[in-house]
């Protein structure tokens, strides 16, 4: 809960102004000198913007923790992406400005990402439209710091939407609560950021800002926020700012909260959490949140640098010994981003996909000339970094991997004649309905399993991936029942299983699927610190039990409520 005046951040506030339509006169270039200042104004924006990110870093690791500072490295991270530079230097040397080869290389990040349609992938597409503000906002010169000297100490922060960049700025001098005409959801990095510096936030508050701007006394405004109820009252009369404030100190945390030390805490069951991962940039900021490797990276979102050796070993190189599973391409059907349009391979592919039947490793295995370039970077990458992995996804027979090793293998001697070393690990994601009934068929040929929860539900309810929110699903027993099953044959073959997507970064279910016998959960990096807190108190006896609880239960809304008690 909190009170305070009214503090509206308008665009050019939050480095936002729509840089697309107010770019310099003469940005289009044709001489090579004018080429050359482009190149080195976004090398400057560039410089400038990593000195501030890691100067914010630097204040919110000392004022939480390593976990939220590793939310801005994370961005830092797709700045910096050897791809997206590339490309955004590439733009520039046809003679465009700084701030349309920005716009361009980065929306069309964003477009591969919107094309999938993955629900689990809407912040990270907000990810990259914050760093691709911030850059553009170095380039024009606007202020991208905000701090004490705008006012914001003991504020209510209010916008249509509020970069984290914003709100981790004003660590030292932070704002009493924040309020967003937009929806953020409670992953999304804004609200992490929020909960970690433990100041109230509601969303979705639509025609919020008309009604300021309407207001006689929007100067000073005062505002009550409820973080807890969602409720936000403006312009209180005295009764009611006095029943708040009554409210609010009844709120205060007091000396109750009082945790037994870990020496008296019984033992945890030991449980791993690794980062999920789209750019090879990103897995520094899986370790800096505290993972143990990369459980997922998705190398559709290389483009056309997915036969890049350099990007697999720069991936590798950065996790040092822990493992970096890397995830073959997932593409056919509405999986078709943009950067592969160019490709002869997805001619007239998507028109017709047969229920999902031409994506992954189908796809891959019809298209050789396409799926050989990959292995073979793969490989590569592999004779020098002994932690790469392979996931085949999309996996609906035992043939599939069969084939697809034999692929592997035709490449590996390729490469390296008769004497070629021995393969990777080759595991297979379980998502698909023909995988779930063959699972301990798969089992015996994988080396891993990789639990792919988000399309696994969908066909688990019969509905098209494209539209389908998996988290409308993950309470119900036909999916706990069917995780239950998945990890079981795991188990029973002694190979590791995997949980990834939403089910996995869901703190309210992780005590039940521990329960269940997972014990490796792979998630976007922000994910991580909470689960990895939620999971020290989950003792084998209290997980089980509560696991057996939730399957006599008939309803998703009977399973979400005994999930709340238990928390």
């Amino acid at each position: 809960m909190a009170s305070g005046k009214i503090l509206v951040l308008n665009k050019k506030d939050l480095g936002k102004t729509n840089f697309e339509d107010e770019r310099a006169a003469g940005s289009v270039k044709t001489g090579q000198t004018d080429i050359e200042y482009e190149k080195k104004r976004f090398e400057d924006a560039l410089l400038s913007y990593r000195e501030e990110t890691e100067t914010l870093a630097s204040s919110l690791r000392q004022k939480t923790s390593d976990a939220d500072a590793a939310i801005l490295e994370g961005h830092l991270a797709i700045a910096e992406d050897p791809v997206l530079k590339e490309e955004i230097l590439r733009i520039i040397s046809w003679g465009r400005s700084s701030e349309e080869a920005v716009t361009a290389a980065f929306s069309a990040q964003v477009q591969k990402i919107g094309a999938i349609k993955d629900p689990y992938l809407r912040e990270r597409s907000e990810d990259i439209k914050t760093v691709k503000d911030a850059l553009l906002a170095k380039l024009a010169g606007a202020n991208t710091m905000p701090g004490s000297e705008d006012g914001s100490k003991g504020c209510i922060l209010a916008g249509n939407e509020i970069s984290p960049f914003v709100l981790a700025a004003s660590v030292s001098e932070p704002p009493a609560a924040i309020l967003t005409e937009r929806f953020f959801s409670r992953n999304s990095h804004l609200a992490i950021l929020a909960r970690a510096l433990q100041i109230p936030m509601v969303t979705s508050l639509t025609g919020m800002l008309e009604v300021i701007r309407m207001s006689k006394n929007r100067e000073n405004m005062i505002c009550l926020v409820n973080g807890n109820t969602g409720e936000v009252i403006l312009d209180p009369d005295e009764a009611t700012l006095r029943r708040f404030q009554n409210a609010q100190k009844d709120d205060q945390p007091g000396e109750k909260n009082s945790e037994a030390s870990e020496s008296e805490q019984p033992e945890a069951v030991p449980v791993h959490f690794y980062g999920n991962i789209a750019l090879p940039a990103e897995a520094s900021a899986v370790l800096a949140a505290g993972g143990e490797g990369v459980g997922l990276f998705r190398t559709e979102f290389l483009g056309k640098n997915f036969d890049n050796v350099e990007c697999y070993e720069a991936a590798a190189a950065a996790l040092g010994d822990l493992p970096l599973v890397v995830r073959t391409l997932d593409l056919g059907g509405d999986k078709i981003p943009e950067g592969f349009s160019g490709i002869s391979a997805f001619a007239g592919v998507g028109d017709n996909d047969d229920e999902g039947n031409t994506r992954g490793i189908a796809f891959c295995l019809a298209h050789p000339d396409l799926f050989k370039p990959q292995l073979r970077a793969i490989l590569q990458a592999y004779s020098k970094y002994k932690n790469i992995q392979i996931m085949l996804p999309m996996v609906r027979t035992h043939l599939d991997l069969v084939k697809t090793k034999e692929l592997l293998d035709k490449c590996n001697r390729e490469l390296y004649g008769d004497d070629a070393p021995p393969l990777p690990k080759v595991g297979c994601m379980i998502e698909t309905r023909e995988a779930v009934f063959l699972a301990d068929i798969l089992a015996e040929e994988a080396d891993f399993f990789s639990i792919g929860s988000n399309d696994l539900v969908a066909a688990i309810a019969e509905e098209e991936r494209v539209s389908f929110d998996p988290r409308s699903y993950q309470y119900d027993a036909r999916t706990l029942a069917v995780l239950y099953g998945i990890n079981e044959a795991g188990k029973k073959a002694g190979i590791p299983v995997c949980l990834c997507g939403e089910i996995a970064a869901d703190p309210l279910l992780l005590p039940a699927l521990i329960g269940y016998g997972l014990r490796n959960f792979s998630v976007s990096a922000p994910f991580i610190p909470e689960l990895k807190k939620k999971a020290r108190g989950i003792t084998f006896e209290k997980a089980t039990n509560l696991a057996q609880e939730i399957f006599s239960l008939p309803t998703p809304e009977e399973v979400k409520e005994a999930l709340q008690k238990f928390s």
